[in-house]
Order: structure tokens, then C-alpha cells, then sequence
């Protein structure tokens, strides 16, 4: 590995990079309204969301409404 990669992980290292007009987007594991807001800090364009999506179809209004907005916990049981 070399020194300069050391220490950093990999959205550490995307920011550094020259994209043109290419806009960046983080995925994966992004699951609260304090990871959305943690991964905007670092010059990111966009927030890609699946699991907190697909559990709340609302997810981007909830987080814009409620920065620390949690979504439910899996395993969840819906009644029916």
C-alpha cells in the first residue's frame, strides 16, 4: 500500500479526484439521517439509499425534515 492511501479509507480518497462534470455518489450501508449528513459533509454530490428506502419510501423528506432521523430496525414483523 502506498503512503498515501494509508490511514484512508475509500471516501477519503474520491473527493481528491478530478470528475469534470462527472457528479459523485456514495451507496452502500447508508441506513440514518446522521450517515446522509456525515457523507454530504464531504463533498459529495448525492446519497444513494436502499435498505432505509425501501423500509421508509420516504426517507429523503424524513431526513430533510429530522437531520437524525433513525429508520426501523430489521428484523421487523408488519401485522396484518
Amino acid at each position: 500500500m502506498k503512503k498515501e492511501h494509508k490511514g484512508k479509507n475509500l471516501l477519503q480518497h474520491f473527493p481528491d479526484m478530478v470528475f469534470g462534470n462527472t457528479m459523485l455518489t456514495v451507496a452502500g450501508n447508508i441506513r440514518s439521517g446522521e450517515s446522509v449528513m456525515k457523507i454530504l459533509e464531504k463533498d459529495v454530490d448525492f446519497v444513494t439509499v436502499g435498505r432505509a428506502g425501501i423500509l421508509h419510501h420516504d426517507f429523503p423528506k424524513r431526513v430533510i425534515a429530522e437531520k437524525g432521523f433513525e429508520p426501523i430496525e430489521l428484523p421487523f414483523l408488519k401485522s396484518i
